[in-house]
């Protein structure tokens, strides 16, 4: 659908580029397997050699539930999510996975020990530049539309009311302009008659 499910089946086919537009390069399904008992879902590891990534997640809803599940299930690990929402509060309790609230001073949160990527899914708060400088290889933000068209909020609404038959969704670099900074993966969404923006 024009929503949740298709940006599923992009989500996860994004995880199998970021060897490509991340500059690491993805272990094999064989050896994540061999060694994945040995990795714990906060981002440390018992004595593997494997290059296991270290992924902070910003935002909220199911979305971000559901890309942080990605990323554990791809043999990464995580250090921490930053969110306000009560199903990603809950949904971290569950995993054991630290998480503060918006309201908390993120950066020297974050700061406390080194992570690869940052991830912003379903992120409403302008991130600052010193946690965007944070991660050692990308802070990467999720957008629902074709950027760098329909920037900003509501974007599938107003897709919709436009009369779009066709949008897209986009994993791009994040900068200090909003939704501005390289796209690194941008792939098309068939927009149906009976489609709304919450579909």
């Amino acid at each position: 659908r024009f929503g949740f499910t298709v940006f599923w089946v992009r989500f996860q086919g994004f995880f199998q580029s970021c060897h490509v537009v991340g500059g690491w390069q993805q272990q094999t399904r064989r050896r994540a397997g061999k060694h994945r008992d040995l990795a714990r879902e906060d981002g440390t590891t018992r004595g593997t050699s494997v290059a296991m990534m270290c992924g902070v997640f910003i935002g909220s809803g199911r979305l971000l539930v559901a890309c942080a599940e990605a990323w554990l299930e791809s043999g990464q690990g995580i250090q921490g999510i930053v969110s306000d929402c009560p199903e990603v509060s809950a949904w971290s309790n569950a995993k054991g996975i630290t998480r503060i609230p918006t309201s908390e001073d993120q950066a020297a949160w974050l700061s406390r020990e080194p992570f690869d990527y940052l991830f912003s899914v379903v992120n409403h708060a302008i991130t600052s530049p010193d946690i965007l400088a944070l991660p050692r290889r990308r802070a990467i933000n999720y957008h629902d539309s074709p950027l760098p068209r329909y920037a900003g909020f509501n974007a599938t609404a107003w897709a919709i009311i436009d009369g779009q038959t066709q949008h897209a969704v986009t994993w791009h670099e994040m900068s200090a302009d909003v939704d501005s900074g390289a796209i690194l993966l941008q792939l098309p969404i068939e927009i149906s008659e009976d489609d709304t923006s919450f579909s």
